[in-house]
């Protein structure tokens, strides 16, 4: 069986090697043959010049002349190497266990029609939260507000959600493995989110098919979250609030969407109320309230057409 780990760069100068290395490894402990695609967003670093010194046999570089996004990226990759039978996304700044791939691989085999995740951790070794529920409309109140669900497996960063796998409804692709016959049913990733929601995006389309997303308790990944927020154009806060509105209204969730909507303002203007806060951050979250009270109608300078309409 053949296997295809796609890895979306930009600027990652700092954090490929390492990503590389680990994937690397974990793909020689696995009984299936691996080959690694990194697509390149046209960095201005020197992380193409790091990713050609591995053997083309084990790593694949493609060039973009511009950025075109993960989810574009992706469907590139995925579509360059059509006779690969497991897909696994791999974000540059994630760093997998030794064991990770193997017994990922091993647990999709067994439930093909599904896509399998790992728990992500911290650098510092505290748990990540990657994984949860459907986004309920007091769900997300409560994620807005405080960072918590009512979920009972999401956003648990001091213990472990679970001892043994459990099925979520969504997860970040950090981390994502999914044969690619089934990637392919659902559609790819869905190439109008330039950056974030692309997960929740597919992930609930999986679960239209009546897929499921299975989350493993005995392996995982480190993860430097935040990287990639690092190379979006627009603030990252905005674009996460304006993708998830999105994808909640484009599934006439309403409710849902006004309750996020209404939480992530008044989330930002009690930070920005707060005694510790700089003057700039200050001003910066009482933007970020505003804009979040008129998304979608707010325009951003984005690179994408249909997502620029929701920010």
């Amino acid at each position: 069986m053949q296997g295809l780990i796609i890895i979306v760069t930009f600027n990652n100068a700092s954090t490929i090697a390492r990503c590389l290395d680990a994937a690397i490894e974990a793909a020689d402990r696995s009984a299936n043959s691996w080959l690694i695609c990194v697509v390149d967003n046209a960095s201005a670093d020197n992380t193409v010049s790091q990713v050609r010194t591995y053997s083309e046999d084990r790593v694949s570089v493609v060039e973009m002349g511009d950025n075109i996004g993960f989810a574009r990226a992706v469907n590139l990759a995925a579509r360059r190497f059509s006779d690969t039978d497991l897909i696994l996304l791999l974000n540059p700044d994630c760093y997998v266990d030794a064991e990770s791939i193997s017994a990922a691989e091993t647990w999709n085999c067994t439930h093909p029609g599904d896509a399998v995740v790992v728990q992500l951790r911290n650098p510092d070794g505290t748990n990540q939260p990657s994984a949860g529920s459907i986004p309920y409309p007091l769900r997300l109140l409560k994620l807005s507000l405080w960072g918590r669900s009512a979920g009972p497996y999401l956003n648990e960063t001091t213990r472990a959600l679970s001892e043994v796998p459990r099925r979520v409804e969504w997860a970040h692709m950090a981390y994502f493995m999914v044969f690619a016959r089934r990637y392919w049913e659902v559609g790819g990733l869905d190439e109008s989110y330039w950056l974030y929601g692309e997960d929740l995006d597919f992930c609930l389309r999986l679960g239209e098919l009546g897929a499921s997303v299975w989350w493993l308790a005995d392996s995982g990944a480190i993860h430097s979250w935040g990287h990639s927020a690092k190379t979006v154009g627009a603030d990252p806060v905005l674009r996460f609030a304006a993708t998830f509105i999105r994808i909640l209204t484009e599934r006439s969730k309403y409710v849902s969407a006004m309750l996020f909507r209404l939480g992530m303002a008044a989330k930002h203007l009690a930070n920005a109320l707060g005694r510790d806060r700089t003057r700039p951050e200050r001003f910066r979250r009482l933007r970020l309230a505003g804009r979040t009270l008129r998304l979608p109608v707010t325009r951003l300078r984005l690179r994408q057409t249909t997502e620029a309409r929701w920010l």
